[in-house]
């Protein structure tokens, strides 16, 4: 309603709704190309014939007129083309063809993307690894060398160095992963949207992951589990930096007499 300025057609609207026995309300918070395309939908399921007023034209955005009339072919539902411009009428028939030959290219796009979502998963774990083993050898250095003074800070500087390095590389794997899987999520929901049937559990999920009027994601909003994966590498990096100034600062001290000197323990004879 709030897609057209305050006028007779709006007050036309309003006067229309206040009559209505029964009112139906999508799952949308916000007006979006989604919204508009599952309204169409939802009039195509609900109807036995479709009346199109159409210029034949492909939709200028999604949710237009010819998105509609595609899905209504695709879920076999008889479509009056009434085109505007040549001012003709039409029958429009179903697409059987069309509409299995999606069923099963939007298959292989879920099996696709499921595993590209495992192999970031994996990648993460291998990381997490590596982060380990360094922290370990980083432990070793510090408890059993034997190491002091600067030779320690020596020591650990490279590893710290190499770690915050793989934790930057990390990062942006995840960050590429996670547009990689957004543009074919994205794909996906404008697939099911044409499948006939289709209980649309990625459109579903917009209670789950807020979207914008452009159907984006709202970043730090929802489940996002993306957003709190690509912290993990910065935590480590923060890490990494902390424990390196700590031995700097720790060393300085010592030397500069600040603080004592710790004392090693003594080997068995």
């Amino acid at each position: 309603m709030n897609d057209f300025p305050p006028g007779p057609a709006r007050e036309h609207y309003e006067d229309l709704l206040a009559q209505c026995r029964s009112v139906h309300l999508l799952p949308f918070h916000e007006r979006s190309d989604d919204a508009y395309l599952a309204v169409g939908q939802w009039l195509v399921d609900h109807s036995s014939l479709m009346l199109a007023g159409w210029n034949g034209q492909p939709a200028t955005g999604k949710g237009g007129t010819a998105d509609v009339v595609a899905y209504a072919q695709q879920v076999g539902r008889p479509v009056l083309h009434i085109n505007t411009v040549e001012h003709t009428i039409k029958l429009i028939g179903p697409k059987e063809k069309t509409e299995m030959i999606h069923l099963e290219e939007y298959t292989l796009f879920v099996e696709d993307t499921a595993r590209f979502s495992e192999r970031r998963q994996t990648i993460t774990n291998t990381y997490i690894t590596i982060n380990g083993a360094i922290a370990g050898l980083i432990t070793f250095l510090i408890k059993d060398s034997g190491l002091t003074d600067w030779w320690l800070v020596v020591a650990i500087l490279p590893l710290t160095i190499f770690g915050g390095a793989i934790c930057y590389y990390w990062q942006q794997l995840i960050r590429k992963y996670k547009m990689l899987v957004g543009l074919r999520l994205k794909v996906l929901r404008e697939m099911e949207a044409q499948l006939p049937g289709s209980v649309q559990m990625y459109h579903r999920e917009d209670e789950l992951y807020p979207r914008n009027m452009q159907g984006n994601t709202i970043p730090k909003r929802g489940l996002n589990f993306s957003d709190l994966e690509v912290r993990l590498p910065q935590l480590f990096i923060a890490l990494y930096a902390l424990l390196e100034l700590s031995l700097l600062v720790g060393t300085w001290l010592v030397l500069t007499h600040v603080l004592p000197a710790p004392i090693m323990p003594q080997a068995k004879p």
